[in-house]
């Protein structure tokens, strides 16, 4: 099951290969539920059944069984601490067992890297899209950094296990009965957050949601790019139309970064930015940057469903700050 897990590869087919994964999960634990009922204090097999009732999201059982391992076989303690924090979910179920003293701080976990755009003008907005594109300006910016990846079901967790966050509204994706809180998908895109999630993430993180020019300065870059990359697009590029059917994890597509190393900006999932919905040309301190819930707030990037008309870099979408679905995440920044 493990190797099922770790063989994965983004493109046609990963959706099918990653269910026959869950499956071989789930049949491994029934196993070693079978074995611990045989033995229950052989350490090995208790070892082993923690480690795969984490990917088949049984956390009660795996807490048992690290707990019991805690106690028991105090050489394995490292261990412990290791499998408990492979899931934000079991960590946070952990948080009431005999080793909750032992366990990191979740604010020290995060693995999010971040990338300094530089200061500069550039030309918001385009000709050759809908009317909400238009007129096309110059916006002054500020340099800032922006996390390289979307942010990702690891990351956002640690966020729900330290208080700060609401946990997504769905534990699953477009096909996956079973993707957030799954250590398979640790590295994977958060969805189903809604606009204030997104705000709160970030500002757990001493960062921000990024504003529709920040965003699209970061995609377009001072060339005016059509895409993050450049003007050439296909499935070798990002994840869209369709075409592996669900999200891919962070950085699956090395082709599609920016100018500066960011990734994925087009494709995945559509992201949250601070802005308000309102029409260009873009003023910050016309209101859209209040911060203020219940409006419609401007999403980017399109997503893994759309097709190319939403992956362009100027392309701008819309959504109510209390939606959420599978196809809605986001990412941070933070000014210098």
């Amino acid at each position: 099951a493990k190797a099922c897990w770790a063989g994965r590869v983004a493109g046609k087919g990963l959706v099918e290969r990653e269910k026959e994964c869950q499956n071989m999960a789930n049949e491994a634990k029934r196993f070693y539920d079978l074995a611990v009922d045989l033995n229950p204090t052989n350490a090995a097999t208790r070892l082993e059944r923690a480690e795969v009732t984490v990917y088949a999201g049984d956390y009660e059982t795996a807490v048992v069984d690290l707990t019991w391992l805690w106690q028991h076989q105090p050489e394995q303690q490292a261990t412990v601490i290791s499998l408990t924090v492979l899931s934000p979910s079991l960590y946070q179920l952990a948080l009431s067992s005999t080793f909750a003293l032992s366990l990191p701080q979740p604010h020290s976990m995060v693995m999010t890297d971040m990338v300094m755009i530089a200061a500069g003008v550039f030309t918001m907005g385009s000709d050759k899209g809908g009317d909400d594109e238009k007129p096309v300006h110059q916006v002054t910016l500020a340099r800032y950094q922006m996390d390289k990846y979307e942010v990702t079901n690891y990351d956002y967790g640690l966020c729900v296990v330290a208080g700060r966050c609401e946990p997504p509204r769905n534990s699953s994706s477009y096909q996956r009965t079973f993707y957030y809180g799954n250590p398979a998908y640790n590295e994977y895109p958060v969805i189903y957050v809604d606009w204030t999630q997104a705000k709160s993430y970030c500002e757990w993180r001493g960062a921000r949601l990024p504003t529709e020019a920040e965003w699209e300065m970061a995609a377009r870059g001072t060339d005016g790019r059509t895409y993050p990359w450049g003007d050439k697009i296909d499935d070798t590029y990002l994840n869209f139309n369709g075409t592996v059917g669900d999200t891919t994890q962070v950085g699956s597509y090395d082709k599609g970064a920016n100018y500066y190393g960011v990734m994925d900006l087009s494709g995945n999932v559509w992201e949250w930015v601070s802005s308000d919905y309102k029409s260009y040309p873009y003023i910050a301190n016309d209101g859209r940057e209040e911060l203020l819930g219940n409006t419609d707030k401007v999403l980017r990037g399109g997503s893994w469903f759309r097709d190319v008309t939403y992956a362009r870099s100027a392309n701008r979408n819309l959504s109510s700050s209390t939606d959420s679905s599978y196809y809605l995440g986001f990412r941070c920044l933070r000014s210098p």
